[in-house]
């Protein structure tokens, strides 16, 4: 099945092996700036990191998932969890990818039933969402190699 991009399950299995697995050390305020920064590093081979700038909410979420703090109402990111959940949707993984000119990009790759869809997203977004749903964060091997 295509995405709204019509690309198909054969970009889906092409592009798995372009990408390594990322975890969040952490996030922090970045060196004189007013934007948070998230601290992800590659689980395997060297262990690169990569920072991304995100806005306080989107800081604020990724940190209460981090510290396993629930909030009193759901956030964002948990209502989109929810209607990911509730509707049967399974997020396979998120994807940051581009250049390091451009900036990182990030997409949402999901399935419902056999079909499978991606979806463009802010980089936050796609942080805060996987790691609500616990999905796996991938990055690209292009982007990484450009910040190392």
């Amino acid at each position: 099945m295509d995405d709204e991009n019509g690309q198909g399950e054969g970009y889906l299995r092409m592009m798995d092996t372009d990408f390594v697995t990322m975890s969040i050390r952490g996030v922090s305020v970045g060196d004189g700036t007013a934007l948070p920064v998230v601290t992800l590093r590659e689980v395997a081979e060297s262990g690169r990191f990569m920072s991304l700038q995100v806005g306080p909410f989107e800081a604020s979420a990724i940190i209460l998932e981090l510290e396993g703090i629930e909030p009193a109402r759901p956030l964002t990111h948990d209502l989109l969890a929810a209607v990911f959940k509730e509707g049967g949707l399974a997020l396979l993984r998120a994807e940051l990818f581009g250049s390091t000119g451009e900036g990182p990009r990030a997409r949402l790759v999901y399935r419902r039933g056999l079909g499978h869809r991606v979806r463009e997203v802010r980089p936050s977004d796609a942080l805060a969402l996987a790691l609500r749903l616990k999905a796996p964060i991938r990055a690209s091997r292009g982007l990484l190699a450009g910040i190392s």
